[in-house]
């Protein structure tokens, strides 16, 4: 459980104090290093994840290279070990406060962060960036949650390594995506081979939503998200006064087509450089209220439509045609969740990050699972999650079967297991069949366990075997 190690000592040396975030693969602490006096964070890889022999070799190999970075604006990986068949990683303890809280509390004021302080934080990643793509490295989670501003104004990237060390789809949270579906290049959202042009695109995604209070686009599924970030347009940020030169760095960062992006992290740092922050409009302007459903660390649902264009509503045209025949299963056959990327959803991506380096503990975007629509057909979607009486009404649709029992259905579960302990098997007492009618209300606000963030679904067949990739995840109200 997640405070089952507090009072522990891992290894002789490393003191747990108390816990920090905790999520589907692993749980952080602050701890107290008594061979060099000084704080860490210690993240503990869940049981289930450490007594696998394939995820100890990668985890091995993979957190070794990341232990070798050494960059002023990287979180330091401090030592890396496994204690009773246990895997832990130490890192550097960052007391600060991680970019997405700053811009949301920016955004609660009715104010957007200064062009200034935008280029300056956004420019120390890219250096960070630069640093580990030279040593053959790719972040693939780079989202305002994974960069946190210490007390003194200084930028540090964090989680790096950690989505390819976790080990990707097989052993993630089911719901997440690799990366955030926000901040996912369309690439990634193919399900192609990804480069260092990967983390730029993210990286675009970032400095937009840190220049205009908002990300370039917004959804209220991740596969429509999804598909507006592989089709649709980048939005004209002229209209939230960023200079022309930023507002250039950004859009070409964002280019639908890795060629067309900066060659390296470091060509994009330097255009940076290059901007004129003393000619740039006041950014202290009341933004327009965008509410987000997920007011934890991690957004995990998209708020609202995109910015309003026409290409936004094809995207959303489009979407209703794929889930309505077969030119849908052509088109989201590549989709990519692997909250690894360093990775979403599968890949929920573990977020060390918060008041210090804290794991969020937020389910990442509902997520289609790797070429899910090209093997299966049925699919179950959850479309939001209220709160009643105590309960949780969960709005969902089906696609390609009739919901029935006996006969193929739906199985909801807590994401504090994973996709495939939601059928037949020893845990079944932590899924929940469900025939109808809709909404489903068989969980309420006194059911959730430990380490549980959101409701998820799967189709499963009528022996209550699942059929792995066909559902997603909903973050609770």
């Amino acid at each position: 459980m997640a405070g089952d190690w507090i009072g522990e000592t891992l290894n002789g040396r490393y003191e747990i104090l108390e816990l920090l975030g905790t999520g589907g693969m692993s749980s952080v602490y602050k701890a107290n290093d008594s061979n060099l006096g000084r704080v860490v964070a210690v993240k503990i890889i869940h049981q289930h994840l450490s007594s696998n022999p394939d995820f100890l070799r990668r985890f091995e190999d993979e957190a070794t290279a990341v232990a070798q970075l050494r960059h002023p604006n990287i979180v330091q990986v401090y030592d890396f070990d496994t204690l009773d068949g246990t895997a832990f990683i130490v890192f550097e303890f960052v007391a600060g406060e991680n970019l997405q809280e700053m811009l949301a509390r920016l955004a609660a004021a009715g104010r957007r962060m200064p062009v200034d302080d935008c280029v300056r934080i956004a420019g120390k990643v890219a250096n960070a960036l630069d640093y580990a793509h030279n040593r053959g490295l790719i972040h693939r989670d780079v989202k305002p949650a994974n960069i946190i501003v210490d007390v003194h104004g200084e930028v540090f990237l964090t989680d790096f390594g950690i989505v390819k060390i976790i080990g990707g789809i097989e052993h993630t949270v089911t719901g997440a995506v690799v990366g955030t579906a926000r901040y996912m290049s369309p690439e990634q959202i193919r399900g192609g081979t990804l480069d260092s042009r990967t983390d730029l695109y993210s990286l675009g995604v970032t400095m937009f939503e840190m220049t205009s209070g908002r990300p370039p686009y917004e959804a209220d599924s991740a596969m429509t998200l999804m598909m507006m970030h592989v089709n649709d347009p980048v939005p004209n940020l002229a209209e939230a006064g960023v200079p022309s030169p930023l507002d250039a760095v950004i859009r070409r960062s964002l280019a639908k087509d890795p060629e067309d992006r900066y060659s390296t992290a470091g060509d994009l740092a330097a255009d940076l450089l290059a901007v004129d922050t003393t000619a740039a409009p006041a950014t202290q302007m009341p933004v327009e209220a965008t509410p987000d459903p997920d007011p934890a660390p991690d957004p995990a649902q998209p708020e609202s439509a995109a910015p309003a264009t026409e290409k936004s509503g094809g995207s959303r045209r489009l979407i209703a045609m794929i889930v309505g025949g077969l030119a849908a299963v052509a088109l989201i056959a590549g989709v990519v969740f692997a909250l690894a990327g360093g990775g979403s959803d599968e890949p929920e991506s573990e977020t060390i990050a918060t008041t210090a380096v804290v794991e969020s503990t937020v389910q990442d975007e509902p997520a289609v699972v790797p070429n899910a629509a090209a093997s299966n057909p049925e699919t179950v979607a959850i479309t939001g999650i209220t709160e009643e009486g105590g309960r949780y009404l969960v709005d969902y649709e089906t696609t390609g079967y009739t919901e029935a029992l006996p006969g193929e259905h739906v199985h909801f579960y807590w994401n504090s297991i994973y996709e495939s302990e939601a059928g037949v098997g020893p845990n079944g007492a932590e899924w929940f069949v469900w025939g109808g009618p809709r909404p489903f209300n068989g969980y309420g606000v006194s059911d959730v366990p430990p380490g549980a963030s959101a409701i998820c679904s799967v189709v499963a067949n009528p022996d209550h075997t699942i059929k792995p990739g066909t559902g997603n995840c909903w973050d609770l109200p």
